[in-house]
């Protein structure tokens, strides 16, 4: 007998919400005076073990839910509380501040890509996937040079992200094979391919990863006066002729980006023949980080002060 009553007792349950009597997995079963506890199982049952024949206060918490207290007197091995009811409840929070650190930098990984300098415009071609095919676990698809779109590990459409500079293409290539990427790489500079975690701090779609293209080499240079590049240049598998120039020219503490670009491309030339109706042709000029400037000599003509930082 006095080898039975030495023995630890043992509390079980099942804990289940109010409203369906449905199991809540995950709830908080805890003895303060005691520092023992447990949480439910899937089903919403639970054993506390190693309590003393004694009056126990448990107390039962979940997220979403009120806590409920209760005291227990144990004078059995076993003790079934039975079913324990839990109320839904509404989480009341004072504020939520939201902070942007523009200076933290993510830590970059081996599995970003970044193609840029003289390996950009070694294997610069007409498309994004045609320039960047031969790195690892890229592909394409394409019923044709003016639609060739890129695959990245294995995804195509709207299962990666395409962007500039951080901010979203927007275009109609990730809803038909038919639409082109509207992208010409011979006005960018250099191509992040981003497959690690980054990819998250883009949102949850980006399941394989992120291609972010940009005109600046270094985003961070600034030219102090007039400057002016151009590149131009010739393929000999569909006859393409191309150029582009862009003008870059400082006003106060901006940059005012001038860009023109041109095309010409005949139909895709194959070891097995020619593709017919490939031929592409477009032109495109662009005035960028113009809107701020534009903005400020607004609120100049009103009378305004521009804050410092826009």
């Amino acid at each position: 007998m006095g080898s039975l009553w030495a023995q630890d007792g043992y509390i079980t349950g099942i804990v289940l919400t109010a409203d369906d009597q449905a199991p809540i997995h995950g709830a908080n079963i805890f003895s303060e005076t005691l520092g023992i506890g447990t949480v439910s199982q899937v089903d919403g049952s639970f054993t506390l073990k190693k309590l003393p024949k004694d009056t126990v206060s448990l107390t039962f918490s979940m997220i979403g839910f009120k806590d409920l207290k209760t005291i227990v007197v144990i004078n059995e091995l076993i003790y079934d509380l039975g079913n324990i009811i839990m109320f839904k409840d509404t989480l009341k929070l004072d504020q939520i501040n939201v902070e942007a650190h523009h200076e933290l930098q993510p830590k970059d990984f081996v599995s970003n890509i970044v193609v840029s300098g003289n390996k950009y415009h070694t294997n610069l071609k007409s498309s994004l996937a045609l320039t960047i095919k031969e790195e690892t676990g890229l592909a394409i698809r394409s019923i044709g040079q003016a639609t060739t779109q890129p695959v990245l590990r294995g995804y195509s459409g709207d299962r990666f992200l395409l962007t500039e500079d951080g901010l979203s293409i927007g275009d109609l290539s990730n809803t038909s094979i038919d639409h082109a990427n509207s992208l010409d790489m011979a006005s960018f500079n250099n191509v992040r391919i981003i497959r690690g975690p980054e990819a998250l701090l883009f949102g949850s779609n980006t399941i394989g990863g992120v291609i972010n293209v940009s005109r600046h080499a270094n985003s961070e240079a600034r030219f102090s006066k007039i400057h002016v590049m151009a590149l131009t240049g010739i393929e000999s598998s569909n006859k393409s002729v191309f150029g582009n120039i862009t003008a870059y020219i400082p006003i106060n503490n901006h940059q005012l980006r001038f860009s023109s670009l041109r095309r010409k491309t005949g139909n895709q030339r194959t070891p097995v023949g020619v593709l017919d109706n490939t031929e592409l042709s477009h032109a495109r000029m662009a005035l960028c980080d113009a809107t701020q400037i534009i903005f400020k000599i607004g609120l100049s003509i009103l009378g305004i002060t521009a804050p410092e930082r826009m």
